[in-house]
């Protein structure tokens, strides 16, 4: 049986797309959504360094080499996805607090979820499945913000020991009545 790598999703909803397309000309709302795609499309095969894989020990390491970070869009939504693991999770969390701010600065307002864990992504077929998939979903749903929050995978073992303390800050105030099993009170930083 084959073993199953876990993967690291972010899910992110454009807040009042629906309104946007009403109000606006078809061509400038196409514009505007060009760039948005642009932003999540520009991590592809990104060259990264990153200085901070743990080594066991209490101590980091640096490591070098491609960081392929997957994504799809439709409509509203834009979902990223990549390995998860030492090397590039703390990147990830990077590239997901910068996507996020450039998409604000393109006056687009975003609320995001991240969850981790067995999820089956696959572009070509799109097939979209798998608990961490439907757990970045409900996490991004489960918010009334503009931020990021990760979901409960994230405060289980094995997923919770890879966050970097200038990753992270705990706040659960965002949560909308009745959906706190959803946010472990991680937001990203």
């Amino acid at each position: 049986m084959k073993e199953e790598k876990p993967i690291v999703v972010a899910e992110f909803d454009v807040l009042g797309f629906s309104d946007r397309t009403i109000n606006e000309k078809a061509e400038s709302l196409s514009q505007a959504y060009d760039k948005l795609i642009s932003l999540a499309e520009k991590y592809k095969n990104c060259t990264m360094l990153n200085c901070g894989i743990p080594i066991g020990n209490g101590s980091f390491a640096a490591g070098f080499g491609v960081f392929d970070i997957e994504h799809v869009y439709f409509s509203d939504t834009i979902i990223l996805w990549c390995s998860y693991n030492s090397f590039c999770f703390p990147p990830f969390c990077d590239m997901c607090l910068t996507f996020f701010c450039e998409v604000i600065e393109e006056g687009f307002p975003l609320r995001g979820g991240i969850a981790v864990g067995d999820a089956y992504m696959d572009k070509i077929k799109g097939k979209y499945l798998g608990k961490a998939y439907v757990e970045a979903v409900k996490v991004e749903q489960a918010q009334d913000w503009i931020g990021v929050s990760f979901g409960p995978s994230f405060a289980k073992d094995p997923y919770k020991n890879l966050f970097m303390a200038n990753d992270v800050l705990v706040y659960r105030e965002h949560t909308k009545p009745g959906k706190s099993m959803y946010i472990p009170g991680l937001v990203l930083t």
